[in-house]
């Protein structure tokens, strides 16, 4: 395995964002609550990813989609992403992350799919999108664009946030 796509996104995605934003529900991430699922997230929040390659600051916009916005809120409050890894880079394309690090939690999330939001946003470079398996499939998978993919907008594939800082730490993933 290369170090480059080893980017642990350590204390990651929950702890850098607004304080309102990471209050720790009781809830346990094999069986969250209803209730927490249900809570709709802010119009927009800022994530601030910690990388082994540098930091990535993302903005997360429930105008743009509102289900996928909202269910990044929950993951990020959850710490679901928190020592997660890019799993999968294509070079000029995608990285990919989403596998907790305790596989009986992926699993309890993959019974947790989301309905599809009909996007209006484009897969353009620094985009953050859900990954799906079909229609009404988006569970915690996620992929930062890397190049702009308008060719995935008809396939169902909506932004639901954008990387304002760091392009160059998830293109650092590419390196050899």
């Amino acid at each position: 395995m290369r170090a480059a796509r080893h980017l642990a996104c350590a204390a990651a995605l929950g702890a850098c964002v607004a304080p309102a934003v990471i209050a720790q529900p009781a809830t346990s991430l094999r069986q969250p609550s209803a209730a927490v699922l249900a809570a709709q997230g802010p119009d927009s929040f800022t994530v601030r990813i910690s990388t082994t390659q540098g930091a990535v600051t993302v903005i997360a916009r429930r105008a743009w989609a509102p289900r996928g916005s909202d269910r990044f809120f929950h993951l990020v409050r959850l710490r679901f992403y928190d020592k997660s890894m890019f799993y999968r880079v294509l070079p000029n394309y995608i990285a990919q992350v989403g596998y907790h690090r305790d596989p009986a939690v992926t699993t309890a999330w993959d019974e947790l799919a989301i309905k599809d939001d009909k996007g209006g946003q484009s897969n353009k470079k620094g985009s953050v999108t859900f990954a799906h398996a079909g229609a009404n499939s988006r569970t915690t998978q996620l992929f930062f664009n890397l190049a702009d993919n308008t060719n995935l907008d008809p396939l169902g594939f909506t932004p639901f946030a954008e990387v304002t800082e760091g392009m160059d730490a998830l293109a650092a993933l590419n390196g050899e």
